[in-house]
């Protein structure tokens, strides 16, 4: 257990540097969620290099009372759902790439996933192998399902899976929600990282 309000260091302290940190992200209003994700990447062997990023004192205090390094992100986004308001989601996505960058700085790998993920066994191998090919930074959408996957082949809007804009060809939908991304702690990724932060400061 890592005591509250502990430093970035301390709460990474388990992992080794050059390893991998699995980060999760969230307010009250999802924290059986996140309670949910962590338990599962406990579960996958990885309880050592999870972090969570806590966006206000409820959640932040609810997980560190269950024993998870919890880093504190309150102060800028209130402790509810707030997916209604672009302006909060916004505000969300600059101070998880704040977060992520402060991360692979302290020279870690990082693993990000939204907090519905459920990782049924170590995502590891995959990005090892990623990374073996040559690759520094990983993404999907959060509209991952086996059957529609495999069927992402017309281009047909009629025939589109209209549960998700994000497949080939559709233009039912533009936004690129991200559900898993991965980053190498290289300066590609820390440029991406910086960019994506401050995009957001000027989004509606």
């Amino acid at each position: 257990k890592v005591p509250p309000d502990s430093s970035l260091d301390d709460l990474l302290a388990e992992g080794p540097v050059g390893g991998t940190a699995l980060v999760g992200f969230g307010s009250a209003g999802v924290l059986e969620m996140l309670v949910n994700w962590a338990h599962h990447v406990v579960e996958a062997g990885l309880g050592r290099s999870m972090l969570v990023g806590a966006f206000d004192t409820i959640a932040a205090t609810e997980l560190s009372a269950r024993g998870l390094p919890v880093y504190n992100l309150s102060g800028a986004l209130p402790p509810e759902h707030f997916r209604h308001a672009p302006y909060l989601f916004h505000r969300m996505g600059f101070l998880k790439a704040e977060l992520i960058l402060q991360v692979i700085n302290l020279e870690r790998h990082v693993i990000v996933s939204d907090s519905d993920v459920v990782w049924r066994r170590s995502p590891l191998p995959l990005f090892e192998r990623l990374r073996a090919a040559g690759a520094n930074v990983a993404s999907s959408t959060d509209c991952l399902h086996a059957a529609v996957d495999a069927g992402r082949v017309s281009t047909d809007p009629k025939q589109l899976y209209t549960g998700c804009g994000h497949r080939p060809g559709s233009n039912w939908g533009a936004v690129f929600n991200t559900g898993v991304l991965w980053f190498a702690p290289e300066d590609g990724p820390r440029q991406l990282l910086r960019s994506w932060a401050n995009a957001t400061l000027y989004l509606d």
